[in-house]
């Protein structure tokens, strides 16, 4: 039968045993300020990614288009310089006849003429051609724009994913080492009551191997931590060691808004929404560009010459002039074409509509399950206090008992692996909520910008 402890041993057991249960991701150690935030972690990926820096060249050529296409309003110079070979000209025979006198027919014209032109070309009316082009174009920009959003914010969901692993992998080290040192001075009650001939060295060697896989378990965390911050520092384009800023787990909000909250803040914000609103209005603007063809195209011009010969054909030297008027195109005929291109950009539009119903379908089932999900966590968390707390009892009685000599080894390493193990899991769900939390940010387009 084994023998108690004296009652001092029992008061400094009782006195270090709530010390060393007590998890530590309540009061997380004090960091420099220089750590990582997430805030920051979303500033530096939308600064340094690559995918992003490629969208600026896609923006600027949009920005091109726009500005060429109003240059539509402007006039147009060109010049022309021409010269001409005539072999035979227009002769005119004199009407008139003297005895012994014959007149030769007189040449219209030269047979080599020079001409040096500067056209000056201004359109009066298109049918709207040009004002239609110009939007489509602002349409396309803001179509650029909102593909640049969605890529930033699908950056942002992956960076808010690497963060918050890289967190529940900090606070599981913590739990763990937690845990060791529950060991190390179960370890040592052990190694006491050994050498008072209360207990075997069996039971001393049980919970030095269970000190032995918590370490084990440590290590293997590291090397994770190691492989997510190396995916943190690539996804933010840097090749600065990263220090990431712990956060406090259980200061959240598990409050939700209704779904249809959700959805109303989804259609104002999500830029994929944006992106085919856009791209419809650009289609639907190319259309009144294609049909601008059936109104008459109207344009003013003046045009300067510098030719030899000039209007006087009958004189060969050089002379300037000008030349001005109003020139009318309607195209009147040409084999339906126009009516086909009204039909494909018609087409395009109508795909696009599609486009967007589905859109909606699936940033409606997005929002729907991230709140099932954040509900299914909320009442898991409940639930998982609950059992910490109660595992955290459980631990303190089996010490005593152990103390006591009324509990085996077994039965504290057992205890002491239950409460790790929940301690564990409370992490996990807390780490969840904010995943699916960041989640619901995404699918309502409020990513990076709370």
């Amino acid at each position: 039968m084994k023998k108690k402890l004296s009652p001092a041993i029992l008061i400094v057991s009782k006195l270090l045993i709530p010390v060393l249960f007590f998890p530590p991701h309540t009061v997380p150690a004090q960091q420099s300020s220089a750590a990582l935030t997430l805030k920051d972690a979303f500033v530096l990926v939308k600064k340094n990614n690559l995918n992003l820096k490629q969208f600026k060249t896609a923006m600027r050529q949009a920005q091109l288009e726009t500005g060429m296409q109003k240059t539509g309003y402007l006039p147009t110079v060109a010049t022309a310089a021409s010269y001409n070979y005539i072999s035979e000209l227009a002769k005119l025979e004199v009407p008139l006849s003297l005895p012994g006198i014959s007149i030769p027919p007189i040449e219209a014209g030269v047979k080599n003429q020079y001409d040096f032109a500067i056209l000056v070309k201004q359109p009066l009316f298109t049918g709207f051609r040009t004002k239609n082009l110009i939007r489509s174009a602002e349409a396309k920009e803001m179509a650029n724009i909102g593909e640049k959003e969605i890529l930033l914010n699908k950056l942002y969901l992956q960076t808010g994913r690497l963060f918050y692993s890289i967190q529940l992998n900090r606070y599981q080290r913590k739990a763990l080492q937690q845990s060791v040192r529950r060991a190390d001075f179960q370890l040592e009650k052990a190694r006491n009551l050994l050498q008072a001939q209360q207990l075997t060295r069996f039971d001393t060697l049980q919970v030095a191997n269970r000190k032995l896989i918590l370490q084990t378990q440590i290590l293997r965390l590291q090397h994770v931590e190691e492989i997510l911050l190396s995916k943190l520092r690539f996804l933010l384009n840097t090749d600065t060691p990263t220090e990431i800023q712990l956060i406090r787990l259980q200061q959240v909000n598990l409050t939700l808004e209704d779904l249809s909250t959700y959805l109303r803040i989804a259609r104002e914000n999500r830029p994929e929404l944006r992106k085919l609103l856009a791209l419809k209005d650009a289609r639907s603007f190319s259309a009144k560009a294609v049909r601008s063809i059936q109104f008459p195209q109207i344009f003013a011009s003046a045009t300067y010459h510098y030719a030899r010969p000039g209007v006087n054909f009958f004189k060969d030297e050089w002379m300037n002039y000008f030349t001005a008027g109003v020139n009318l195109q309607w195209e009147i005929w040409n084999w339906r074409r126009t009516k086909r291109q009204t039909e494909q950009v018609k087409l395009g539009i109508r795909q696009i509509e599609l486009q967007n119903q589905q859109m909606m379908k699936n940033i409606e089932q997005e929002i729907e399950e991230a709140c099932k999900y954040l509900i299914a966590t909320k009442e898991q968390i409940v639930l998982q206090k609950k059992i910490v707390a109660q595992e955290k009892e459980r631990y303190c009685m089996v010490s005593q008992k152990f103390e006591q000599g009324m509990a085996t080894s077994l039965d504290i390493s057992d205890a002491e692996k239950k409460l790790t193990e929940a301690e564990l899991l409370l992490q996990k769900d807390y780490v969840e909520w904010r995943r699916y939390q960041l989640q619901l940010d995404y699918a309502t387009g409020l990513i990076g910008k709370k």
